[in-house]
């Protein structure tokens, strides 16, 4: 519905005013009006309402609306305040919690920075701090602290008379950024306690560790009455010499030298070369090595070895022993390794062992059996993975005719599992006829064996493809009597050879050896030749060896 306004009617002058108009014009002036007004610029001065025309209703109406608007607008700057308040507070919350979570991380790195430099410094540390740590000087008895024993050390050695007496010390080096080596040496000498014994029962043994690694150098000396002892340590790092121990051992019946190192030491690998004088014709009753990491050399291959020896025992798991010397004698020898090879000349008159693993045996070796000597001399030679090659020189002083026939005077035995075995035997120039047993046995390899004329007794051979008996039949007696040399075949099959060997079928040699040889894969192969005579006849220390 449409309501209009009467042609005379007027609003109040106040709604159409500056104030009230925001400097708008009248709506219902004329436009004459508005023009002159906009020209003059003339605005009549704003005043108060009246009662009256405040409580017309157009007025109560606009005064509402701008009383609801003045509201609206204080409450939505008050909102727009806590809004901006919260967002504050919760921007302040996370500014708070970053700094929180920032000096956490700080204190777990500072932690573990020095948690990890405790560690490094606790197990690595000894390099840096070795020269705050006390070094053995050598200490002599009283010194030492009763019953001590340095660490590492077996009650087997007893206890120490004095320890790293180190007399000398130089250091050099080609490069200048590596450590220089270092080199100290001490000498001790091995007399023994004639208060407790009146054997000379010498010993020297190094730990199972890497680090106790070098050379041992056994010498006649015709200059010494004693037993003497050199040891110089090679080494680039303190710390490992303080980790060392090289001591003069003692027991009630033994003195000897004693190596002690730490695993730790095995990083830096220190070497020690160890030389054992013994005097020119002074009898040893006992010489025993435990040296699982040296190369152990007896005697010189320049000059004879002139010391006697009851008992040689060499041993070390990983270490290669060499023979070098001439006339190196001893009653019993026993040398074991595990990984090494066996190499030299030995010459024994009771017992000699030989034994390896992973290595060759190439040796040459002298068996005596002396005229007091009821028991057979014995040899043996044993190894899995690699060759045997020896050669037996026997040597009797007496015919041993008369002897009960059970008992021989030289028992020969050499093993493989998986390579050649190769024995020559021969009596020796000067030697009466002996009875020698000879066993030789190998799987997968040949087995080849070679007797000269002076043996007597049977033989047998064993072959999974075929074995070979390769004898002389025109052979001068070697006894000078115009016998005849006789071979009897009793069993020959594809796989068996047996038979006998004699000079006179009617008068046997009444104590007959034997000769058997066994391989499952390979051949078996059995020599008997001629009897060397003069110079034909080999020297046991001339006789060349392979390279070992």
């Amino acid at each position: 519905m449409l309501i209009q306004q009467p042609p005379d009617a007027k609003l109040p002058e106040h709604l159409y005013s500056n104030s009230n108009l925001g400097h708008s014009q009248n709506p219902f002036a004329s436009s004459e009006d508005r023009l002159t007004s906009a020209d003059n610029h003339s605005y009549p001065p704003p005043r108060a309402p009246s009662l009256a025309e405040s409580d017309s209703p157009p007025a109560y109406a606009e005064r509402q609306s701008q009383q609801l608007l003045a509201s609206t607008s204080a409450l939505v700057s008050e909102g727009s305040t806590a809004v901006g308040s919260n967002q504050s507070k919760k921007a302040k919350r996370r500014r708070r919690l970053r700094v929180v979570a920032a000096s956490v991380l700080c204190v777990y790195v500072t932690s573990s920075s020095i948690l990890l430099g405790l560690f490094f410094t606790g197990h690595l540390g000894k390099r840096s701090t070795s020269s705050r740590r006390p070094t053995n000087n050598g200490f002599f008895q009283p010194d030492l602290p009763p019953g001590y024993r340095p660490p590492g050390a077996p009650v087997a050695d007893g206890f120490p008379t004095m320890c790293n007496a180190w007399t000398s010390k130089k250091s050099s080096s080609s490069k200048t950024n590596v450590q220089p080596e270092r080199t100290d040496y001490l000498q001790y000498t091995l007399a023994p306690n004639i208060t407790t014994t009146s054997l000379l029962k010498l010993f020297i043994r190094a730990g199972d560790y890497a680090a106790s690694s070098g050379t041992l150098m056994v010498v006649s000396d015709s200059a010494i009455t004693v037993p003497i002892v050199d040891v110089t340590m090679k080494y680039r790092n303190l710390y490992v010499k303080d980790d060392t121990s090289v001591c003069l051992m003692r027991t009630p019946d033994k003195v000897g030298l004693g190596i002690y190192t730490s695993n730790s030491s095995a990083v830096e690998h220190p070497s020690f070369d160890v030389a054992l004088h013994l005097p020119s014709g002074v009898f040893v009753d006992e010489l025993s090595t435990d040296l699982p990491f040296f190369t152990q050399n007896i005697g010189s291959s320049r000059e004879d070895f002139e010391t006697p020896l009851g008992t040689l025992k060499l041993g070390g798991s990983f270490s290669p022993i060499f023979v070098n010397g001439r006339n190196v004698t001893a009653q019993n020898v026993i040398a074991q390794t595990s990984f090494s090879t066996i190499w030299g000349h030995f010459t024994t008159s009771e017992s000699l062992t030989l034994q390896t693993s992973q290595a060759a045996i190439n040796v040459n070796v002298s068996l005596v059996r002396l005229s007091d000597n009821a028991k057979p001399v014995a040899l043996s030679l044993t190894t899995e993975n690699a060759i045997v090659q020896s050669a037996v020189i026997v040597s009797t002083t007496t015919n041993n005719t008369c002897e009960d026939a059970s008992v021989s005077d030289f028992i020969i035995h050499a093993q493989s599992a998986n390579a050649p075995v190769s024995v020559t035997v021969i009596h020796a120039q000067d030697s009466a006829a002996a009875k020698i047993d000879v066993v030789a046995t190998s799987s997968y390899a040949p087995v080849v064996v070679s007797m000269d004329p002076l043996f007597e007794g049977t033989f047998s051979l064993t072959s999974g493809i075929g074995a070979d008996f390769d004898e002389d039949d025109d052979i001068p007696d070697p006894l000078g009597l115009g016998r005849k040399r006789q071979y009897l075949i009793t069993e020959n099959t594809a796989w068996e050879l047996e038979g006998t060997a004699t000079w006179d079928p009617n008068n046997p040699f009444p104590r007959r050896g034997s000769a058997n040889l066994t391989t499952q894969h390979a051949k078996a192969i059995l020599y008997m030749k001629k009897k060397c005579t003069g110079s034909s006849c080999p020297d046991l220390n001339a006789m060349s060896l392979p390279d070992p």
